[in-house]
Parts: C-alpha cells; structure tokens; sequence
C-alpha cells in the first residue's frame, strides 16, 4: 500500500461517522435523527408541546417537580417522528437526555 492510500485510508476512517466501526455502537446510532443535546433545547423552545412537554420556565418547572423524566421527552419525540421507536432502549441516549435536561434547570 502506498503511502498516498494509507492516508486516503486514514482520512476517510477519521472523517467517516463511527456508525459501524464498533460492536459496542448503540443499537439506534445510525438510526437517530438528533442528538440529546438538540432534543431538549427543541422542547425547550416548544417543539413538543403538542404532546405533552412543555417549553420554556415550564419545561424547568416540571423537569424539577419530576412532573417530566428524560424518558418522557424521548418518547414525545418518537410521537413526533424526531426519533426511531427503538431509542426508548438505548439507556445512554436517555442518560445523555437526562444529563442536558439537568444542566438546562441548573444555568
């Protein structure tokens, strides 16, 4: 292999996503239509109202009163099609959800 293959080589592998490189891979990563982070600033901003999450100060209101989990956001987005059913069993997606809803009501 020449040396100009071994890059190409390498720089593909780098700029490719990690959708299929690891067996560990979450079962929904090449599935998932956005990210944790994207998600709770969209319901922040409203988008899942119509089902049932509110936006803005009540979004932190009831994430705070346990009135809305993570899992609860995950699967307003299954209903508005954002994400594939199966991201309900993905426990990093949700812990990830978690984590950007906590840091929201902690700014």
């Amino acid at each position: 292999m020449t040396k100009l293959a071994i890059i190409a080589t390498a720089l593909l592998l780098a700029l490719t996503p990690n959708l299929v490189r690891s067996q560990e891979a979450s079962p929904i990563q090449t599935e998932r239509q956005i990210g944790a982070f994207d998600l709770v600033n969209a319901a922040y901003r409203g988008r899942f109202k119509e089902w049932g999450i509110p936006a803005y100060a009540r979004l932190d209101q009831a994430y705070r009163g346990r009135q809305i989990t993570a899992t609860d956001l995950v699967k307003a987005a299954i209903e508005a099609e954002e994400l594939p059913a199966i991201a309900l069993e993905d426990e990093n997606y949700i812990k990830a959800v978690d984590t950007n809803l906590y840091g929201l009501v902690t700014r």
